[in-house]
């Protein structure tokens, strides 16, 4: 299973707009995941590329709204979207989008295009052109968000019925926690539950490298400690005695995979297994085209992030799903 961190990292070195090119996504959606991974712990918050991007798409709020005050006084006046761009020193593109934000505020406030018309300094026709393409957005998110719901609700059925209403299949699944490191990637730490609830696997990884500031404050594993941890090869073997021909259940996959799959090249323990995102799930029962942080899942207001507390948690949130599903008799319609 190919994941988009796998093939961002092999993208990696290209520019931005090459990498959105070959991932097929935009630099919006390039930005958010990276985000995402950063908010995992995958990058350091202090990741070149993200911190490139995040000037280029989100400008500074002091400046970038002092920027939208003025255009907002400038095409009151009537100027042209270029006349204000070549005032302002900024790309026409970016002067367009403060039309489309300027509208959509006027738009929320139930006013008239008449009267949207007369704050914008604009003709009735333009604000028309403007609502048009305003409402052809607005139908093309939900359409998405929609398309993302259902591929969401059709991976919650299919897992429900593999894993059984009751868990009839629960010999077959492993719920399974990484905590990792970076530079190079290496499982930190390793936990593994049965679906039952029983500890399977529990245990600090020795890494071949230092631990990142960042990665020991999110999880609290100091070197000292990881330095005690199991060798790489000893806690593989433990693994594969556990979960050998068995589906490894997560939450969210992307970044367990790389490790997974590292630690089978470096350890030369080879693991027959397949990977399920039981948020995946969670966001198919919820409804939610957005992902889900495993704590708000839960219903708790942080995450640790060590490995067994989160494995208890992904089937605290399992159960509850379950739970859910069999109310409505294994549908989400």
């Amino acid at each position: 299973m190919k994941s988009k961190l796998n093939r961002y990292r092999k993208l990696s070195h290209l520019p931005p707009e090459r990498i959105s090119e070959e991932m097929g996504i935009g630099l919006w959606e390039l930005y958010k995941l990276l985000k995402i991974w950063i908010r995992q712990g995958i990058f350091p918050k202090n990741y070149k590329p993200y911190l490139e991007l995040k000037k280029r798409l989100e400008p500074d709020p002091a400046h970038s709204k002092e920027l939208f005050e003025n255009y907002k006084y400038l095409r009151a006046q009537g100027l042209s979207l270029d006349d204000i761009a070549t005032i302002l020193e900024k790309r026409p593109e970016r002067i367009e989008r403060f039309d489309e934000r300027w509208f959509a505020e006027l738009y929320a406030q139930g006013l008239e295009p008449e009267k949207i018309a007369d704050e914008m300094g604009l003709s009735e026709a333009e604000v028309l052109n403007l609502q048009a393409s305003f409402l052809e957005n607005e139908k093309k998110k939900k359409e998405k968000d929609e398309q993302i719901a259902q591929s969401n609700r059709r991976y919650a059925l299919d897992l429900y019925e593999k894993i059984g209403p009751n868990f009839e299949n629960k010999d077959d699944f492993i719920i399974l926690d990484l905590e990792g490191v970076q530079n190079p990637d290496e499982i930190l730490e390793i936990a593994a539950i049965d679906l039952d609830g029983n500890e399977l696997l529990n245990t600090l990884v020795r890494p071949s490298h230092q631990i990142g500031y960042h990665v020991s404050k999110l999880t609290g594993i100091s070197d000292s400690m990881a330095r005690k941890g199991m060798s790489l090869y000893k806690a593989m073997r433990l693994l594969k005695k556990i979960g050998h021909k068995k589906t490894f259940l997560c939450w969210g996959i992307d970044y367990d995979e790389i490790l997974i799959e590292r630690a089978i090249k470096r350890s030369g323990i080879r693991i027959d297994y397949d990977l399920a995102c039981a948020q995946h799930l969670h966001m198919g029962v919820v409804d939610s085209p957005k992902q889900i942080a495993l704590y708000k899942a839960y219903g708790g207001e942080h995450q640790s992030h060590r490995a067994l507390d989160d494995c208890k948690m992904l089937l605290h949130v399992l159960k509850e799903d379950f739970k859910e599903l069999s109310k409505n008799e294994g549908t989400l319609l």
